[in-house]
């Protein structure tokens, strides 16, 4: 049996937003502001990173919500 992992408390959830197809990615979460931000610029400054490189103004990143320290999603 796998053992089930949860996301730290108090950690932020945020989502990637592609402007011209509408839709929202997969929610990531993070323990800081600053973490995403810097896995984007990355992805972003990567070429072989398809669409985020090539069409990085299409994106727009949102913080969709949190994890309190009693683990429930807000």
């Amino acid at each position: 049996m796998s053992t089930i992992h949860h996301a730290e408390k108090g950690s932020i959830i945020y989502a990637l937003y592609d402007v011209k197809a509408k839709v929202y990615g997969i929610p990531m979460v993070y323990a800081v502001d600053e973490c995403p931000q810097q896995f984007l610029s990355m992805l972003v400054n990567t070429p072989s990173s398809g669409l985020l490189h090539t069409h990085a103004e299409d994106f727009v990143l949102y913080r969709i919500g949190s994890i309190s320290d009693r683990g429930v999603v807000t």
